[in-house]
């Protein structure tokens, strides 16, 4: 493991030597855009809309099984 360090270390050693200077520094080299929409306010569901289909509620909020 050792030499294949040396190799590892030797190669990244090479990339000392290469003339940068004339490359443009960056810190990303793909183009990234986003593509998540704006957060919009809408309104939600009350508590009743919301544990109208559940199966079971107690006192007002989703009853669920145990995690054991």
């Amino acid at each position: 493991m050792a030499a294949q360090l040396e190799v590892i270390v030797a190669a990244v050693g090479q990339l000392s030597s290469a003339d940068t200077s004339a490359v443009e520094a960056t810190a990303q080299v793909g183009g990234l855009r986003n593509v998540t929409r704006e957060d919009v306010v809408a309104p939600g569901l009350s508590a009743d809309e919301a544990l109208a289909n559940a199966s079971v509620k107690a006192a007002g909020f989703l009853r669920v099984p145990a995690i054991q």
